[in-house]
Order: structure tokens, then C-alpha cells, then sequence
């Protein structure tokens, strides 16, 4: 299978049109235009360098958080362009929040389309707390799931920090089960991570949608 990845804007039109919720951002594509979009969104943000190959950006040293002047957006902007000369930029408002899990699909050939939850950010592949379902699902199914990774205690108000909507999080679960029922061609879907922000919302501050090129229009 011939697979595609969708970029940031359709990816994004996708997920919202679907209930996901996500943090304002703005593609940019020239670096003296960076400094309209920040101060539209608003400090402090997060710059991201966006393009084919860089799928995985914190990896590829392409994402920096926390800019609270021009100044640093600026100065950030050109590093990434020495790391990635050919990237788009994107600016994100910035999501405080010490929680991040991860939320995704893939479209196995044996079982079809399976959800998955847990625990996210840089932490995903190493700790491997996750649960799974085929989709559809239910909403309780998806608030069951949710209840069985280890670090599910996470949710509960932590370090000053409300405790997380559950309810929302297992909204988000269904409508990506949802979504690879109603679109035959997505392979892919990973939300990584979603921040749970300091009023126990969560956000989805990074996405990436993968299709099969042949059924994708």
C-alpha cells in the first residue's frame, strides 16, 4: 500500500471537522510573516518547522516551546531553517499543561481499523501504556479504556492542576473510531500528544494523518 501524509491544514480540517479540539496555529511560509501570526495568536507560542520528512519534529530538533518575545520567535525560526532548509513554519498558541497522552489509529489487515489511548509525548514509546479497541466504539467503551492504562491516576487533579475531562478525552477516542469508519482511506491517525491544560481540557497540539495514496483523491 502507497501511503500519503496529509498536510498540517487538511490533516487539521479533518480532525476538527470531526470534534477533535485543537490549539489556534497559523501556517507560515516566510520568516518575516512570523512575527503577524505570533502576535495574532499570541505569547507565549510554540514554532514548529513543518514539510515533507518531518513528520517526527522533536526528534529532528525542529520544535521549540515557550517564545515569549519576537526576538526568540525569530531566532527560532532561523535555527530550524539551518536544520530544515526547505520547512514551513507553524505557529501554535502555546498549551500549559503537565499531562500528555496519546490518542490514534491504525488500519490493521487482520483486525481493521484499531483505536488507541495512553500515555503520550516523548514517554509513548518507551513506556507502552496503552489500551486498545476496535472501531467503531462506543462512548463508554472509550471511557473504559481510558480507565485501563496504568498511569490512568494521571487523570485525577495533579500538581495543582484540575483533574482531566474525562469525558472529552473519550469523545475525542469515538470520533477517531468514527472517522476510519466513515473514511476508508485513512491509515493513520496519531495525536501526540494531547496536553491536558491546567483546566483539565484536553488539546490536541500535534497530529499527523496518513492515507492510502490510491483511495485518497
Amino acid at each position: 500500500m502507497a501511503m500519503k501524509t496529509l498536510d498540517e491544514a487538511r490533516a487539521r480540517k479533518l480532525l476538527e471537522s470531526a470534534g477533535v479540539p485543537m490549539c489556534p496555529e497559523a501556517v507560515v511560509d516566510e520568516l518575516e510573516k512570523l512575527p503577524d501570526a505570533a502576535n495574532s495568536i499570541g505569547y507565549p507560542c510554540v514554532l514548529k518547522g513543518i514539510g515533507e520528512g518531518l513528520e517526527h519534529k522533536t526528534e529532528l530538533g525542529v520544535v521549540f516551546c515557550g517564545l515569549k518575545t519576537e526576538d526568540e520567535l525569530l531566532e527560532a525560526a532561523k535555527e530550524i531553517s539551518k536544520r530544515a532548509p526547505m520547512a514551513r513554519f507553524l505557529v501554535q498558541r502555546h498549551v500549559e499543561g503537565k499531562r500528555e497522552f496519546i490518542c490514534g489509529l491504525i488500519r490493521d489487515d487482520l483486525f481493521g481499523p484499531t483505536v488507541m489511548f495512553g500515555i503520550g509525548g516523548v514517554l509513548a514509546e518507551g513506556l507502552r501504556d496503552v489500551a486498545f479497541r476496535l472501531a467503531p466504539l462506543t462512548f463508554d467503551e472509550a471511557k473504559l479504556m481510558i480507565s485501563e492504562i496504568r498511569s490512568s491516576r494521571l487523570l485525577d487533579e495533579f500538581r495543582g492542576e484540575k483533574a482531566a475531562d474525562t469525558d472529552r478525552l473519550a469523545n475525542i477516542i469515538v470520533a477517531i473510531g468514527d472517522l476510519a469508519v466513515r473514511r476508508a482511506e485513512i491509515v493513520e491517525i496519531d495525536l501526540n500528544p494531547v496536553i491536558i491544560d491546567r483546566n483539565g481540557k484536553p488539546v490536541a497540539v500535534d497530529y499527523l494523518v496518513r492515507v492510502d495514496d490510491a483511495q485518497h483523491p
